[in-house]
């Protein structure tokens, strides 16, 4: 994006596009930036699987810190899948949903080849030297189930040999679980040579398959895979569900939980970002979740804990006008880039001097989001006016 481009979505969001812009953004960030890249990506990148829940109030930035890890990642050759929980359709009312939202959201680090895990293997294959050796690195992987691992290495076989036939977009919408108008034996009677079992997401399998996706960016070579979770807990309006629903909803994310504690995961880190007061429907529907990620001594400062403050990972955090001011002098530098004077900088420190106090006093109501985007559409108005007196 041009640089008035981003400028005019801080404005509107008061959230950066994706990409380095994001990293730039980042206020109070740095020294949970490097902790993530040296300590959970190095850990990931050597098999281990990791699990954070990030919590703060609406528009404290939980979006941006999301996003800063994805495009951390990303510079570090990861795998990554932002998955929107307000989305219409849910990422934990089943499994199968959930490998569906997975699927469909993964990302190669360069994102050359499109989204989704169709785009992640096309990528992948530059990885490896030929077909051979792509094919023996599959035959010897036990992390994928045998029908998951059957269907990944006939889609990649029939990929180097003619990448636009029809068995192939027909591997694909079984990779992707998407709809489709054929049973299992029509396939295999339209392509006998297909290799059995051939897999096919279903209950039984949906997490056998979720672990198996998870662990695919490894098996092609890739560092491993970031995957995370924003506005949890507005998954279907979760906290205004019935509590059966509720219920199931939180004990999809409690298996999730479970499964990485126990090693079924490996190469990939689940991040989850939630308002604080999820912990609380966790306690009141499913007390086992809550047990699973609440710190023992909530109120030991511990920026390595799995139930981490937003606040906790931020230096200066929010409550300091530093913060403020240091995010004010972000927005200041993309106002330049996008054209703005550099005689008109003292005018908007005035201003986010302002805004920043009044932000300190409020700090639970959205106010660095909102911070943001007043501070974006104050320094869009000031080049407007410039452009518009010598159009004149």
């Amino acid at each position: 994006m041009e640089p008035y481009e981003i400028l005019a979505r801080l404005a509107e969001h008061g959230t950066p596009p994706d990409g380095d812009v994001v990293l730039r953004m980042s206020v109070g960030l740095e020294d949970t930036l490097q902790r993530f890249e040296t300590e959970i990506l190095s850990f990931v990148s050597a098999g281990g699987a990791e699990l954070r829940f990030f919590y703060g109030p609406y528009g404290r930035g939980k979006t941006h810190l999301l996003k800063s890890l994805q495009a951390l990642a990303k510079h570090r050759g990861f795998v990554t899948a932002y998955i929107d929980c307000r989305a219409e359709q849910s990422p934990f009312a089943t499994m199968e949903d959930t490998y569906r939202m997975i699927v469909s959201c993964m990302e190669p680090p360069d994102g050359s080849n499109g989204v989704g895990v169709e785009a992640v293997i096309r990528a992948g294959l530059n990885n490896f030297e030929d077909e051979q050796s792509i094919s023996n690195r599959l035959r010897k992987e036990q992390r994928l189930e045998l029908g998951m691992r059957n269907l990944v290495s006939a889609y990649i076989e029939t990929l180097f040999n003619d990448d636009r036939n029809q068995y192939l977009r027909d591997l694909g919408i079984l990779l992707n679980a998407g709809d489709h108008d054929f049973t299992m034996q029509d396939l295999y009677r339209r392509y006998p040579k297909a290799p059995r079992p051939l897999g096919k997401l279903s209950g039984r399998n949906a997490g056998l398959w979720v672990r198996s996706l998870a662990a695919i960016p490894s098996v092609l070579n890739y560092p491993g895979f970031l995957i995370l979770f924003d506005e949890t807990e507005k998954s279907h309006h979760m906290a205004n569900w019935r509590t059966r629903k509720r219920h199931q909803h939180l004990v999809n994310i409690r298996n999730l939980v479970d499964h990485v504690a126990t090693g079924n995961f490996s190469g990939c880190a689940f991040c989850f970002a939630v308002v604080e007061e999820f912990m609380e429907i966790a306690g009141s529907s499913l007390e086992a979740l809550a047990q699973r990620i609440e710190r023992i001594n909530y109120e030991d400062f511990n920026p390595r804990a799995v139930w981490t403050s937003l606040d906790e990972l931020t230096s200066p955090s929010p409550s300091n006008e530093g913060f403020f001011q240091e995010l004010g002098a972000r927005v200041v530098d993309v106002a330049v880039d996008a054209g703005m004077d550099t005689s008109q900088i003292d005018v908007l420190k005035k201003e986010f001097q302002r805004l920043g106090q009044k932000a300190i006093t409020d700090i639970s109501s959205g106010a660095v989001r909102e911070f943001v985007k007043s501070a974006a559409a104050g320094a869009a108005q000031l080049i407007d006016t410039v452009k518009g007196t010598r159009h004149v």
